[in-house]
């Protein structure tokens, strides 16, 4: 359930709701969308591909938070479903709106 999931921040603990959840997609998703626009106005071959590189190494780098702040084994599963799942989309489906033009 989504209001189990926790994480530990130093000492703290902060419980992740779906309005965090919704809130880090949505940044997630602007920072990406930045970043396609840039390429796409200053890489003149394949901004795509150079997105899909750089996209997928912040992905794994970024895969150290949920893993190494879940409290729990089922709480860092189920974040870093979501992490892989929004990252996925956003690797998958930006620069595919391209093809739509």
């Amino acid at each position: 359930m989504m209001s189990d999931l926790a994480v530990r921040q130093g000492e703290a603990t902060q419980h992740i709701g779906p309005a965090v959840v919704v809130v880090a997609a949505l940044i997630a998703g602007l920072a990406a969308w930045g970043l396609l626009a840039l390429l796409e106005r200053t890489v003149g071959r394949a901004p795509a591909r150079t997105f899909r590189i750089i996209a997928l190494v912040v992905l794994v780098l970024t895969l150290a938070g949920p893993l190494g702040s879940g409290i729990g084994t089922s709480s860092r599963l189920v974040l870093l479903g979501m992490h892989l799942t929004v990252g996925a989309a956003l690797i998958i489906g930006l620069p595919g709106r391209q093809a739509c033009r």
